[in-house]
């Protein structure tokens, strides 16, 4: 166990060096990040890295390098020895790995679970922050206790020597607690820095490992509002406010002064600072429940914005731009007077604050002055300096909690918005089995499936077989549950009843990643995305410009490419590539990594006769399992096999020529392409 994580290595290895540790950090539920480990890396490392140490045979073995003392130093996992890493000298690969972990995987993640991942490994840390506060809280002591020596004892007397004894001493304490400050500055800096990247990076792995019927619960807008959100726990996590909180705490060691100088001012004190903070903590629950409601509109603000720009050609066709503008205009007053309602609690907490300090003196003067009066205990001119110093310093360290206010009252309403996230069970299982290769055997046995629990089934007692190696076609009527059926072998959903085994093995005792990994996937209505034609080739994945090419020219795109004035680096977006040539490039993605399976959704609905011809024969003279969902009958006749759906469930099958023979559904939907040709 590692950090808290169980590290699982997978059945089968898939390869040696990076590739092995890919795979059962995969297996593990752990993610990796590529690194360069370049001139000068060993300084600049600030957590722990897997290197490979380069064997005289050729090979690599994976190595923890870890950071300690400013240095760097490696260790493998047949030696539990650490050896120091000299650049230039230790034969390390410039290629490494940072893994980063995620919340626990096989059950709902907590907030307790979040404070532990935030803070794991940082013991020392923030042993050092709590003892650096603690240390400057005990020399803020010094100085009421020597102001009030040097005015009670000293300076009456007239000693030089001793008062300015006492001053050189003050600087010297000084210049330590600054010193102790800068000190706590930068660990707390290290820890909330690395706090945040831990959390962020937790919560988008959380988030990509959710199924995608989560997805469906909410709008596309309003998720990514819920994920950004945690951007915000920056600001309860930020050195100032953890700073601020600690400095608070601990200043109430100057409190016992308070009652030493005299005990009915430190009375009245104790009711200024009750007063106090009741009046912030009312404040941050008000301000809180603000936030919770300007987080809600602009949730449903966002999701009516990305509907907007997504439909804007819409609009514009229907002449609506003036409705939807008065319409969002409307959406956005909401969010003003809600910041205007925030700023007026914040401005009541500034003019509070701004006053107390002056109350607080007329409040001790006429304290002093009905004691006075009574022939009660007097307090002389130096003890109420000293006094007053200690007060400050407690009432200073309150206020600056006030900067604080609004990262701690928006703390409990961002977590209501990430606590979806985290309650949501997640695909992967930690007894799931992790594939290397995929032979292509699928068996549908029963297989029921619905969208939402709502929705009408749209797989019905499906049950079917789709052999290894053949080419496997998907046909039937709008609504009978093709694209559905690829989504299931695609591992995108999973049955509600029913099972799918692929190669023998249940889907749901799979790890999803390591089937997606083997799969060639072009869905219904794909769309290319931003970037270089070589980008959108790789998916992602970089791969070598040859091999671009190579598979350009299996989908028939490499003309277009060629024409194109930056060759492979053309930037390119769904706007500047016709439907054909978009469909092609797809092609040409799924196709890019040799996958075992090859699933095609409408893959070449948008090419013409000869472009679909071209890349059919292309396709078909590749290895591996191929299912496609399709209408058009020249691919059809050249299917192994023909699964004729209808209503989500399976109504015939066959080679082509059995099926028309059959004269069932297909061979109507066969007569109706020809009539209509």
């Amino acid at each position: 166990e590692v950090g808290g994580f169980t590290v699982q290595e997978p059945r089968a290895l898939a390869g040696r060096g990076v590739k092995a540790v890919v795979s059962i950090a995969r297996n593990s539920g752990l993610r990796v990040q590529p690194v360069h480990l370049g001139t000068g890396w060993t300084s600049r490392a600030t957590s722990p890295l897997v290197g490979f140490l380069n064997d005289t045979d050729g090979s690599s073995s994976p190595v923890a390098l870890l950071p300690r003392k400013g240095r760097m130093y490696y260790q493998s996992a047949s030696d539990s020895s650490r050896h120091r890493v000299i650049e230039g000298k230790t034969p390390l690969s410039t290629q490494g790995l940072m893994v980063y972990t995620g919340f626990p995987l096989g059950r709902k993640a907590t907030f307790l679970d979040m404070g532990r991942l935030a803070v794991r490994g940082s013991g020392s840390t923030l042993l050092l922050i709590l003892g650096c506060s603690l240390i400057v809280a005990l020399l803020g002591l010094a100085t009421p206790i020597f102001t009030s020596s040097v005015l009670g004892v000293f300076v009456p007397q007239g000693n030089l020597v001793n008062t300015v004894g006492i001053g050189l001493a003050l600087t010297v304490l000084a210049l330590s607690a600054g010193a102790f400050v800068v000190v706590q500055n930068f660990a707390t800096s290290r820890l909330t820095q690395v706090a945040q990247m831990r959390v962020e990076a937790a919560i988008w792995d959380r988030t990509l490992r959710l199924p995608l019927k989560f997805f469906r619960e909410y709008s596309s807008g309003a998720l990514a509002y819920r994920i950004i959100a945690v951007d915000s726990l920056k600001q309860l996590l930020s050195s100032q406010t953890v700073t601020s909180i600690l400095a608070a705490v601990f200043s109430l060691v100057n409190f016992i002064l308070l009652f030493r100088y005299s005990t009915q001012l430190a009375w009245a004190s104790l009711v200024i600072f009750v007063v106090t903070i009741a009046f912030m903590m009312w404040l941050t629950r008000r301000m809180s429940s603000l936030i919770r409601t300007a987080n809600d509109s602009q949730q449903e603000a966002s999701a009516w914005f990305v509907q907007l720009v997504g439909g804007i050609s819409k609009i514009r066709v229907a002449g609506a731009e003036r409705r939807f503008t008065d319409i969002s205009i409307l959406k956005q007053a909401d969010q003003i007077t809600n910041q205007a309602a925030q700023t007026v609690l914040s401005g009541r907490l500034q003019t509070y604050l701004a006053l107390i300090g002056s109350l607080s003196s007329i409040a001790f003067f006429m304290i002093i002055g009905v004691f006075t009066w009574d022939d009660g205990p007097t307090i002389t001119a130096a003890t109420y300096i000293a006094f007053s110093t200690a007060f400050g310093s407690v009432l200073g360290a309150i206020v600056g909690v006030s900067s604080a206010v609004p990262a701690i009252a928006a703390a409990k309403p961002v977590l209501s918005l990430v606590s979806p996230i985290l309650n949501a069970v997640q695909e992967q299982d930690l007894d799931a089995e992790f594939l290397t290769h995929i032979r292509g055997d699928y068996e549908f046995r029963r297989v029921s499936f619905r969208y939402l629990e709502e929705l009408p089934l749209v797989l019905q007692d499906f049950s079917c077989t789709i052999k290894a190696g053949a080419t496997t076609a998907i046909v039937g009527p709008s609504g009978s549950g093709k694209t559905t059926a690829l989504r299931l072998l695609s591992a995108l959903e999973y049955p509600d009843t029913g099972q799918l085994l692929i190669d023998g093995h249940d889907i749901k005792s799979i790890i999803p990643s390591s089937i997606r990994s083997r799969l060639g996937v072009v869905v219904q209505g794909g769309q290319v995305a931003n970037g270089s034609i070589l980008d959108n080739i790789g998916g992602g994945a970089e791969i070598p410009e040859d091999i671009a090419w190579i598979v350009a020219e299996q989908a028939n795109i490499a003309d277009d490419i060629n024409a194109m004035p930056m060759k492979m680096h053309t930037i390119i977006s769904p706007q500047t590539l016709s439907g054909g040539q978009a469909q092609r490039l797809l092609i040409a993605r799924a196709i890019a990594r040799s996958p075992d399976v090859l699933l095609l959704d409408e893959a070449t609905s948008a090419l013409d006769n000869v472009s679909q011809a071209l890349v059919t024969r292309a396709l078909a003279s590749m290895p591996g399992t191929k299912v496609v969902v399709a209408q058009r009958l020249s691919t059809l006749e050249n299917a192994d096999h023909i699964l004729v759906m209808d209503r989500g469930a399976l109504r015939e099958q066959g080679t082509f020529d059995e099926l028309m023979s059959a004269n069932g559904l297909f061979a109507e939907l066969a007569k109706r392409q020809l009539a209509s040709n």
